[in-house]
Formats: C-alpha cells, sequence, structure tokens
C-alpha cells in the first residue's frame, strides 16, 4: 500500500482546517475543488460584505498556486 504524496497530504491538511473554521465551505468535486462563503472583516471596508470565492488546488498544490475566482458579492462596496 502506497502512502499520499505530500502534495496530496498538504491538501487533506490545508482544506480539513478550513472546513473546521468559522467560514461555510462547500465541496463541490473532492478537496481539490471548494466554494467558500465568508464575511469581510471588521473595521475595513469590506465589513458588512458576503464574499464567495472559488477554489480550485492543482495537483501540484501547494508548489502551484490555487485557481481561486470571485464570485457574486453581496458588498455596498
Amino acid at each position: 500500500m502506497c502512502s499520499p504524496s505530500p502534495g496530496k497530504r498538504r491538501i487533506d491538511t490545508d482544506v480539513i482546517k478550513l472546513l473546521e473554521s468559522k467560514h461555510q465551505v462547500t465541496l463541490m468535486s473532492g478537496l481539490n475543488e471548494f466554494m467558500v462563503k465568508f464575511a469581510g472583516p471588521r473595521e475595513t471596508p469590506y465589513e458588512g460584505g458576503i464574499w464567495n470565492i472559488r477554489v480550485d488546488l492543482p495537483e501540484k498544490y501547494p508548489f502551484k498556486s490555487p485557481s481561486i475566482g470571485m464570485l457574486k458579492t453581496t458588498s455596498s462596496i
């Protein structure tokens, strides 16, 4: 039985931490593709906004950066 690659272990660790956070995370297809919904930080111009991003983690993560796209937001900015 072979062990998971370092990249796979890193994805598992990072995504599990995100799932345990206060942010709303929706997995799309496994741990490599997901959406995150979060509130803008307090005492910033983003406060009061709701932000939605889509994240795609490549096979070579963390050595290759994730693809991150902003989805529809609810904000007065």
